[in-house]
C-alpha cells in the first residue's frame, strides 16, 4: 500500500489558504456560490495529490470563526498541520486558536509564512510570535500568489509529517452529502483498523465504500479518507469504534456553541422544504441548531456569517421566508451547585461559563469510557453548553444520566454572557445604578461618586452612550481592558471564600462555605483539604492562572496555602488591599511570600478579580428546568445511536411499550434457539406463536425462536434490551 499522510491546512481568514491550494494542485478549491461571492472558504474539503511518491490528503479548512468546527474536524483526522500565516500581518486570533489546539493534540506543524511578495512581510516576526505561544516549528517563507517556496513547503511537510496509524479500529465522520445515483454518502477518516463493505458496527452497517473520486472499493484501511454509504444514523463529528460504540468527539464539540438566535416566519410548505435543506446543510456546516416554533423556525447559529450561509441556501432552494427577530445568545450553564443520587450514581454539577462539558471522577485520576458521552448527552438534551460534572460514583450510563439530569433540575439553568468591567465616576450615582440594572449588569463596588460595574460586553457601548447622556457629559468613564492571560481572584474569609477566574471576557465565580471556620484548630486540616479540593475543581479544565490576586482579609494565609498546594510555588501571588490589612497579611508581606499592592498601584483587572470574587455571582438570566428526566428520555428516544448506549432510558419498560420498528439488542442468547450472540441488534416487528419477528440491520426478515420453557411475557426483557423506540 502506498504511503498516505493526512495534512490539515488552516489559518486566519484571508491569509491565503485557498490560493495556496491552487498553487499546489492547480485547482481553486472553493466551489460554492457563497464562497466565490464572499471570497472565503466555508466548508471542509479533502483534496488529494501525490508528491515524491507520497499521497497527500489535504484537508482545506475555513478561516472564518463562524466555520471553526471544520478546523476541529480536520485536526481530528490529520497526521499534521500546515499553518498558514500572512507574513505581513503576523499571528491573529484564529492563528493562535489553531496553534494551541494543534499543540494540545501533539500534531507536527509546518508554518507557511505567506505573502512574502509584499513589502511589509516579516517571516521572522511570525516565527517569534509563534514561539511566544509555545510553537517551535519550521517556518517556510512562501508566496502562494507568485508560487514562490511551494516545493520547499511540500518537502518540509513530507519530511516532518508522518502517517499515524492506530491499532484499534476508529472512524471519524467528517461530513455527508448526496451523490447522484447513490444517495447519501458519508465522508470518513479511517484512523485505525480496516472497514469492509457489508460490515456491521453496532447499529451501523457499511453498505458500500468509495474513494474520493467515487470509484467503488471493497475496503478502506487506516489512514485513508473515503466515502461510504451506510445504514443507520451517524452525525458529523462522531467516532465509530471497533466494538460498535459510537460517541461524539470532545475535540469536535469544543468551542462550538451558538452566539445568536434568529426566528424565521415561513408558510407550511416552506417549512417542510426548509427542514430538508437544513438537514442537508448539517453535513457541510456545523454547530447550528434548529427548532420548530409556531409560525416558523428558530435557528441558533455560531455567528452572522453562518446565518448568511443558511439564508443563501434557503433562497437558492426557492423558499420564501422572513427573519422576524434576532437576539444574542449566551452560554447556558447550571445556575449553581446541584447534587443528586440515582441508583448506583452520585453526582454534582457546577457552573462553567465557557462552552465545554468537563467531567471528572471525584478523587480519581481517570474517568470511565461512558462518563463524558453520558454527561454530554444530558447537556444536549437540556440545552446546556458549559458545565462541570463531578462523579462521586456511577456504574452505568442510565443511572449516571438520570442523576446528572436530576442535579441540573435542582440547580436550575442560567444564560451568561461575556463580561466587561467599567468604572464610572460622577455625582449622579443613583441614575447610573438604574442604568446598570436596565442593561443587565451588577454593581461590584460603590464609593462616593464612583461605581465599579460588571456588564455583558455587548451592552457596554449603549451603556456608555446613555451614561454620557444622563450626566450631560460630566462623567469619567473607564473601560477595564480584560487580561489576555488567565488570572485568579480570591476573597478570603475564614468561613466563606469567594473565587473568580478571569481570562479575556470570560468570567467565572464560585464560593466555598466551610462547616467550621478555618481558624478552628480541631477541624483545620479537614477544612483545608476541602479548600484545596474545591479550588482544584474550580480550576478543572481551565488554563492555569499566571497570577493570583488575594484580598488582604482574615483568611489570607489559608488561601495562600491552598494556592501553593494547587498551583505550586512558582505562581505569582499578589495581595490586594481593597478594605483593610490584617496582621496575618502584614506578616506574609514582610516575609516576602506575597507581593503587596495597594489600590492605586494595582492593575485594574487585579482589583476587579477580587471584587468579583467578593460578589460571588456573574450576570446571567435564570432559567427554570422542568421535567428534566422526560426531556432526557425524549432526546435519547429520538437518537438511535445514543439509545444504543442507554437501555433503560430508551423508554421501553413492558411489552406494551414495545412498538414495531424498535431496535432490540440480544442481552442473553441462552433464551433463543438459534445462532445469535450477545450484543446482536435487530429491528422488532412483533411476537409470533413461537418467537419474535425481526428484521436484521441489512433488511432480512426472520423469526428468532424461543427455547423450550421460555415465556415471552416473563422472559422477553431477560433475553433482549430495547435500544431505540421508533419515533
Amino acid at each position: 500500500m502506498e504511503e498516505v499522510i493526512n495534512v490539515a491546512l488552516a489559518g486566519h481568514v484571508d491569509h491565503g489558504k485557498s490560493t495556496l491550494v491552487e498553487a499546489i494542485t492547480g485547482k481553486f478549491p472553493d466551489r460554492k456560490e457563497f464562497e466565490l461571492k464572499r471570497g472565503m472558504t466555508a466548508i471542509l474539503k479533502v483534496i488529494s495529490f501525490e508528491y515524491k511518491g507520497v499521497k497527500v490528503n489535504l484537508l482545506d479548512t475555513p478561516g472564518h470563526v463562524d466555520f471553526r468546527s471544520a478546523v476541529n474536524l480536520a485536526l481530528l483526522a490529520a497526521d499534521g498541520l500546515i499553518l498558514v500565516v500572512a507574513a505581513d500581518e503576523g499571528v491573529k486570533s484564529r492563528t493562535e486558536y489553531i496553534t494551541r489546539k494543534a499543540l494540545r493534540l501533539k500534531l507536527p506543524v509546518i508554518v507557511a509564512a505567506n505573502k512574502i511578495d509584499l513589502p511589509a512581510a516579516n517571516p521572522e516576526r511570525v516565527k517569534r510570535q509563534l514561539m511566544e505561544i509555545g510553537l517551535h516549528a519550521p517556518v517556510v517563507p512562501i508566496s502562494a500568489k507568485m508560487k514562490w517556496g511551494i516545493e520547499e513547503l511540500l518537502s518540509e511537510a513530507i519530511a516532518h509529517i508522518k502517517a499515524k496509524r492506530e491499532k484499534d479500529k476508529r472512524i471519524v465522520v467528517l461530513g455527508h452529502e448526496r451523490k447522484t445515483g447513490i444517495g447519501q454518502v458519508f465522508l470518513l477518516s479511517i484512523r485505525g483498523g480496516t472497514i469492509r463493505e457489508g460490515e456491521e458496527l453496532g447499529p451501523v452497517k457499511i453498505r458500500a465504500i468509495y474513494d474520493l473520486s467515487m470509484r467503488r472499493k471493497g475496503e478502506a484501511r487506516a489512514g485513508e479518507i473515503v466515502y461510504a454509504s451506510m445504514m443507520g444514523e451517524v452525525a458529523v463529528g462522531t467516532e465509530i469504534l471497533a466494538d460498535g460504540t459510537i460517541r461524539k468527539s470532545e475535540i469536535f464539540t469544543e468551542d462550538i456553541y451558538p452566539s445568536k438566535v434568529f426566528k424565521l416566519s415561513l408558510d407550511a410548505e416552506g417549512l417542510q422544504k426548509a427542514m430538508k435543506v437544513l438537514e442537508g446543510l448539517s453535513g457541510e456546516i456545523h454547530g447550528f441548531k434548529v427548532e420548530r416554533i409556531d409560525g416558523g423556525l428558530q435557528i441558533s447559529v455560531l455567528g452572522d456569517m453562518q446565518m448568511k450561509y443558511i439564508e443563501d441556501a434557503l433562497s437558492e432552494a426557492g423558499i420564501s421566508f422572513k427573519i422576524v427577530s434576532e437576539r444574542r445568545k449566551g452560554i447556558v450553564t447550571v445556575a449553581g451547585r446541584g447534587e443528586a443520587h440515582v441508583g448506583t450514581a452520585h453526582v454534582e454539577v457546577l457552573p462553567r461559563t465557557v462552552p465545554r462539558i468537563i467531567v471528572t471522577r471525584y478523587d480519581y485520576d481517570v474517568t470511565m469510557d461512558f462518563d463524558w458521552v453520558t454527561a454530554s448527552t444530558v447537556a444536549d438534551a437540556l440545552g446546556i453548553e458549559g458545565m462541570l460534572v463531578i462523579i462521586h460514583r456511577g456504574e452505568n450510563p442510565d443511572d449516571l444520566a438520570e442523576a446528572i439530569a436530576k442535579a441540573v433540575e435542582k440547580a436550575g439553568l442560567m444564560e451568561v454572557f461575556p463580561q466587561g468591567n467599567v468604572v464610572v465616576r460622577t455625582p449622579k450615582v443613583s441614575e447610573i445604578i438604574k442604568l446598570t440594572y436596565a442593561h443587565g449588569g451588577q454593581i461590584l463596588e460603590s464609593r462616593e461618586n464612583s461605581l465599579w460595574i460588571l456588564l455583558p460586553t455587548f451592552e457596554l457601548d449603549s451603556f456608555v452612550d446613555e451614561v454620557y447622556s444622563v450626566t450631560a457629559g460630566k462623567v469619567e468613564v473607564k473601560l477595564i481592558v480584560p487580561p489576555k492571560e488567565a488570572i485568579l481572584g480570591i476573597d478570603p474569609g475564614t468561613k466563606h471564600v469567594g473565587l473568580a477566574y478571569i481570562q479575556g471576557s470570560t468570567v467565572e465565580v464560585w464560593h466555598i462555605n466551610f462547616p467550621q471556620p478555618l481558624t478552628e484548630r480541631k477541624s483545620q486540616q479537614a477544612m483545608m483539604s476541602k479548600f484545596v479540593r474545591e479550588l482544584r475543581l474550580f480550576l478543572e479544565g481551565k488554563d492555569k492562572p499566571t497570577k493570583v490576586f488575594i484580598g488582604l482579609g482574615p483568611g489570607l494565609k489559608y488561601a495562600y496555602e491552598a494556592v501553593q498546594r494547587v498551583l505550586g510555588d512558582s505562581i505569582n501571588v499578589f495581595g490586594v488591599d481593597e478594605t483593610c490589612t490584617t496582621k496575618e497579611a502584614l506578616y506574609l508581606i514582610s516575609s516576602g511570600k506575597i507581593l503587596a499592592k495597594r489600590f492605586k498601584g494595582i492593575v485594574d483587572h487585579a482589583y476587579a478579580a477580587v471584587l468579583i470574587a467578593k460578589h460571588r455571582q456573574v450576570v446571567g438570566k435564570i432559567m427554570r428546568v422542568r421535567h428534566a428526566r422526560r426531556k432526557l428520555e425524549t432526546y435519547i428516544a429520538s437518537h438511535s445511536l445514543i439509545g444504543y448506549m442507554f437501555k433503560r432510558l430508551a423508554g421501553v419498560h413492558t411489552l406494551r411499550d414495545l412498538r414495531p420498528g424498535t431496535y432490540i439488542e440480544v442481552k442473553d442468547p441462552s433464551y433463543i434457539d438459534g445462532k445469535v450472540s450477545k450484543g446482536d441488534v435487530f429491528i422488532y416487528w412483533g411476537l409470533t406463536k413461537n418467537g419474535v419477528l425481526v428484521h436484521t440491520l441489512a433488511g432480512c426478515r426472520m423469526v428468532l425462536r424461543w427455547k423450550a420453557g421460555v415465556h415471552p411475557e416473563r422472559d422477553f426483557f431477560k433475553a433482549f434490551s430495547p435500544v431505540k423506540p421508533r419515533t
